[in-house]
């Protein structure tokens, strides 16, 4: 799948001109993805804390605009209540859906020793996830997926995987998956959601750039929604006129003038300009491919090689 590079570049109305640095179109190698366990998203949801417009004095950092999109992902879980919730003691066991090998698959990063074993069977593994082999709509067996190594924050290194292969353990008994709105993650406050700012870079006598982000957030609270680094904005210098752009999405943002300040009013956003491909497990945010797994989040700029 192909995103277009304009997807966030604003166009001037009226018959002005604004100069952008737009975000490279290419395609991500999909069949490059491997089998660690990434998971898969049915769609982008709408904002969640919708905003009124307002009008923001332009100055360098100010903060025009901002929205939270949550990625979407059903919740699943047995059609045997007994054993899903172990005997009605806890929460029903969840399970979403992940790509394995290059093929959806039902995992849960919910350890259960009911149900999987003891932990340590496998070693060090964030997924258990289904098998029906006998191809009657019933799991019968689970695997563990997803080896989670050691990281250094100071030096940026992982560690080696063991190199071992788990195998195919029995369920207790066999079982269906039913989707459930009722079914909560267990780590909802980590919720994957794509954040997305407008912020004003710099502002000169005649002009003003204007910076915008969007990335992936999975930390909890604003701090969590840090923005690090230039190369995760898109940039477009506008005139210093009075006037409405207009986005190909639509977004429009007005410019006015009081006294010797000037204003940025930008109508809210219904939707957001990031794309799900490979089947939902990678999010395209415009500057950037974003691939999630339980264990972690990868991050490849446009400008940097894909995965090998």
């Amino acid at each position: 799948m192909t995103m277009s590079g304009a997807s966030r570049l604003i166009v001037l109305a009226a018959a002005m001109t604004a100069q952008s640095t737009a975000a490279a179109t290419m395609d991500f190698p999909c069949e490059r993805l491997g089998d660690e366990g990434y998971r898969i998203f049915e769609g982008i949801g709408a904002p969640t804390e919708p905003q009124a417009p307002a009008a923001v004095r332009l100055r360098k950092g100010a903060l025009l605009a901002a929205e939270r999109y949550p990625l979407q992902s059903p919740l699943f879980t047995f059609d045997d209540g007994a054993l899903a919730t172990d005997g009605g003691t806890v929460p029903a066991l969840p399970f979403r859906t992940y790509r394995i090998a290059g093929k959806p698959a039902f995992c849960t990063s919910t350890w259960r020793e009911t149900i999987f074993g003891p932990k340590d069977r496998d070693g060090n593994y964030m997924l258990r996830c289904l098998f029906d082999e006998d191809g009657d709509g019933r799991y019968e067996r689970f695997r563990a997926y997803g080896e989670l190594v050691s990281y250094s924050m100071r030096t940026g290194k992982r560690g080696q995987p063991s190199g071992s292969v788990p195998t195919r353990h029995d369920l207790p008994r066999a079982v269906a998956l039913i989707e459930s709105a009722s079914v909560r993650d267990p780590n909802a406050a980590f919720a994957p959601r794509i954040v997305s700012e407008i912020r004003v870079g710099k502002v000169t006598a005649n002009e003003v750039i204007l910076r915008f982000i969007s990335r992936v957030a999975t930390l909890p609270g604003r701090s969590g929604e840090i923005f690090r680094g230039a190369s995760e904005a898109e940039t477009v210098t506008v005139p210093l006129r009075e006037g409405n752009w207009i986005s190909p999405a639509g977004r429009s943002i007005a410019l006015a003038r009081k006294g010797t300040d000037w204003y940025a009013t930008v109508a809210p956003a219904s939707t957001s300009t990031a794309l799900l491909l490979c089947g939902g497990s990678v999010i395209d945010t415009g500057t950037s491919f974003t691939i999630m797994s339980d264990g972690g989040m990868s991050v490849i700029g446009k400008g940097n090689p894909p995965p090998s």
